[in-house]
C-alpha cells in the first residue's frame, strides 16, 4: 500500500477516534506478548519486535508510537493482520542497574491500546574459569589460581566495570597501573596495594658457598625457594669474573612448584692462586606507584667463592 495513502488513512482513523466514532462494538486487537521485557548492556542498541493480530474479516490499520524517546518504533504505520512491529532501544548514557519503563501506544481502526515495556540495564559481569568475577576479592582468587588468566583479565576492556561499591576507591590506581598492557609487575603491585596479597619472598638454601677447586670440573647448584604466589622474576648480578650461571634471569617458568635450581660453574681460566672471592646478588624488582624499579625493592642474597691455596687444601672441605 502506498505510504501516503496509509498516512492519510491513519490520520483519518485518529480523527474519528478522537470524535468517538468507532467501527466496532468491542476491542478486537491482540498482541504476541502482554508485556515486552528487555535486558541490555550499557551503551548497547537492542532491536526486537511484537506482532499485532486483528479480526480476519476487517482491514486493520493504525499507528504505533512510544512514550520513551530511547525506544524508537521502526514501523510506525501498519496495515493488515497479522502485522510485525519492529522497534530499537538505545541504552547509551544509561548505567548498570537502571530500569526504564514505558508504553507502546497503538491507535487503530479497532481502538486504542497500550503495550507496556520494561528495559533493565544489566550489571556487567566478567566471566572466568572460576565463574563470574564480581569484585576484587574474586579477582584475587583467580590470580592465586591462574596467574596468566588474571593478567589477561586485568588488561581487558571489561575489567573497569568491576570498580563499584567498596572497590570503587581503587579505580584511579587501576587506571595508572594498567597503562602498559601485559605488564605482570603492575598486576602484582595492584594486588599488594589493595591488600589482596603479600609480596613474594625468595630464600636461598645457603648464605655462603665454599668451593675447593682441585683442577677437575665440578658443577655446583643454588636452590631458590619462593613463598607466596604471583609475579616471580629475579635478576642475578655477578661480582667476580670467574663465576658463571646457566641463567641470569629467573621467571615463573623456571620454578617447579616453589623451587628453582640454578647451576653455577667456574671459569677456571679466570682463577688465580689463593682465595678468589665473588658474590651473586639476586634482585627482586617491584614498581612502586609506577616509578622506575632502579634501586627500589632490592632483595640481596650472597654466595661467596674461593679457590684454596695449596697450603689450605690439606684437610679442607666444601661447605
Amino acid at each position: 500500500m502506498d505510504e501516503s495513502i496509509m498516512g492519510c488513512g491513519v490520520r483519518e482513523i485518529v480523527e474519528r477516534i478522537l470524535q468517538g466514532k468507532y467501527e466496532y462494538a468491542e476491542k478486537k486487537l491482540d498482541f504476541s506478548t502482554p508485556r515486552i521485557e528487555l535486558l541490555v548492556s550499557p551503551g548497547e542498541t537492542s532491536e526486537g519486535s511484537f506482532t499485532i493480530f486483528g479480526p480476519e474479516e476487517r482491514l486493520v490499520t493504525g499507528k504505533v508510537s512510544s512514550t520513551e524517546i530511547r525506544m524508537e518504533v521502526l514501523t510506525e504505520n501498519f496495515s493488515g493482520s497479522p502485522y510485525e512491529v519492529s522497534y530499537r532501544f538505545n541504552s547509551v548514557g544509561l548505567s548498570q542497574g537502571d530500569v526504564l519503563q514505558g508504553n507502546f501506544r497503538i491507535v487503530s481502526n479497532q481502538g486504542e491500546y497500550v503495550l507496556p515495556f520494561v528495559v533493565t540495564v544489566r550489571h556487567e559481569q566478567i566471566a572466568s574459569s572460576l565463574g563470574d568475577i564480581k569484585n576484587l576479592f574474586h579477582f584475587a582468587n583467580l590470580a592465586k589460581t591462574d596467574w596468566e588468566e588474571a593478567i589477561d583479565l586485568f588488561y581487558s576492556s571489561d575489567f573497569i566495570s568491576i570498580f563499584k561499591g567498596n572497590d570503587e576507591q581503587y579505580e584511579s590506581l587501576y587506571r595508572g597501573l594498567s597503562y602498559v598492557p601485559g605488564n605482570e609487575q603492575n598486576v602484582e603491585e595492584f594486588l599488594i596495594a589493595i591488600s589482596k596479597k603479600r609480596p613474594m619472598n625468595f630464600l636461598l638454601d645457603q648464605k655462603e658457598l665454599v668451593i675447593d677447586y682441585t683442577g677437575l670440573p665440578h658443577d655446583n647448584g643454588i636452590l631458590i625457594t619462593r613463598n607466596g604466589w604471583g609475579y616471580s622474576k629475579l635478576k642475578a648480578q655477578i661480582e667476580g669474573d670467574f663465576i658463571m650461571l646457566d641463567k641470569y634471569e629467573i621467571t615463573e617458568d623456571d620454578f617447579t612448584g616453589s623451587s628453582c635450581h640454578l647451576k653455577l660453574r667456574l671459569r677456571t681460566e679466570k682463577l688465580h692462586n689463593g682465595n678468589n672471592f665473588g658474590k651473586i646478588v639476586f634482585l627482586q624488582c617491584l614498581l612502586q606507584g609506577g616509578a622506575s624499579c632502579d634501586g627500589v625493592g632490592k632483595s640481596y642474597r650472597k654466595a661467596s667463592f674461593r679457590r684454596l691455596s695449596g697450603e689450605e687444601e690439606t684437610g679442607s672441605s666444601a661447605r
